[in-house]
């Protein structure tokens, strides 16, 4: 099952939205009103409870594999299931089924702002949604659900309901597939970029190269939307030079991947600290954390409480912060982590701290290759 989140300040909008489709059906709503109107007015009393709040408008989409169908009442289970792992017990929601695509799927509207006033938060939501949909594939497997892989497990992004919808779908997919097949002819990526346009696939960078599009056939494809590999750094570490067989054969451990219930920041907060006061090395954190039980992002999660992803993120930004937190966490576990090369994301994270100036009591240097079950890596590890 797959999930999509948005967020926003119009409740009005996405109701037409989800209400214009064709064969538009209501499955469940704990709102008393009957049109749009009715609904939209309902929405605004509780957003005014916390009218501060800029984006109390919660809009999830939760979709099954082609063939697949739930009927009425499975789907209700499953909405009502959803809600509640993600926090939203206590709002006001309405959700309708669309009939117009191939794929069975659902729209979610609910209101951030509680009944009694409180505000339901969006930190991380996007992993906690992915998080919340594995536990319901297993929890509703009786009905039939597929369970698909989580967006960190996924190095190619298949199509998305608007996507779908906009019919941009197969462009997508031939889009990737040349990418692809180009990459891993090619020994870098200047290579690459020559071959690609010789293909009619010119590349472009927006502001302070921090992501990369693709124009294919008129139309423009931002790199992360295609997959986190045809990002350029996804490209370097996944695709280029590589064979497809070096991705096929990789397989994340089971532990790393499995289910596993979503903490909230005081959960995650509280287990670091009991944590670091056994070590106050981030690595013995992630060890532990894994002897307990917690999977991949869990642990890394639990790392983002401590004092020194802060500071990394601060200086250095949230994105190479995390992949500092994931070299941490493929040392402490003895793991290769749950996506293929993890040895580039080191070496790259290691040089780019270095460049950055960043405080060398947060490198640990060794003289020898550390070497764990499946990884080695250079002289220089970050910790």
């Amino acid at each position: 099952m797959l999930s999509k989140i948005t967020k926003g300040r119009d409740f009005g909008a996405v109701l037409d939205y989800v209400f214009s489709k064709p064969k538009t059906k209501i499955l469940t709503q704990n709102l008393q009103g009957t049109t749009n109107n009715d609904r939209l007015s309902e929405f605004i009393e509780d957003w005014q409870k916390r009218p501060r709040v800029k984006r109390p408008v919660f809009h999830a989409s939760l979709s099954v594999e082609i063939g697949q169908r739930l009927n009425k009442t499975q789907w209700k289970k499953v909405i009502r299931a959803y809600l509640k792992e993600m926090g939203f017990a206590n709002c006001q929601y309405v959700a309708v089924r669309h009939s117009d695509q191939p794929h069975d799927h659902v729209h979610i509207v609910a209101n951030r702002v509680t009944r009694d006033g409180q505000l339901v938060s969006d930190s991380w939501d996007y992993l906690k949604s992915q998080a919340v949909v594995r536990r319901l594939e297993q929890k509703f497997n009786h009905y039939g659900i597929k369970p698909v892989n989580s967006s960190h497990q996924v190095l190619e992004s298949p199509c998305t309901i608007d996507e779908i919808e906009a019919q941009v779908d197969g462009y997508k997919f031939e889009l990737q597939k040349l990418i692809k097949n180009t990459a891993h002819n090619s020994a870098n990526f200047a290579e690459f970029k020559d071959k690609l346009g010789n293909q009619g696939v010119n590349i472009s960078f927006n502001q302070n190269r921090k992501g990369i599009m693709y124009h294919f056939y008129g139309k423009r494809f931002v790199g992360s939307t295609l997959g986190k590999a045809f990002t350029e750094y996804g490209l370097k570490r996944y695709l280029i030079n590589r064979s497809p067989q070096q991705l096929q054969q990789y397989q994340p451990p089971t532990w790393a991947i499995a289910p596993s219930r979503w903490l909230t920041h005081d959960q995650a907060k509280s287990l670091y600290k009991s944590y670091f006061r056994q070590s106050e090395k981030l690595s013995d954190v992630a060890k532990q954390a894994k002897l307990d039980g917690w999977n991949w992002e869990a642990i890394r999660f639990i790392l983002t409480q401590s004092q020194r992803y802060k500071y990394l993120k601060e200086k250095a930004g949230r994105r190479l912060a995390l992949k500092y937190l994931n070299t941490v966490i493929a040392y402490g576990t003895q793991s290769r982590g749950i996506s293929p090369n993890i040895e580039y994301e080191i070496q790259y994270t290691h040089h780019h701290l270095k460049n950055l100036n960043i405080a060398v009591p947060l490198l640990l240097k060794t003289q020898n290759s550390v070497k764990t079950q499946n990884i080695s890596v250079g002289n220089q590890l970050v910790l």
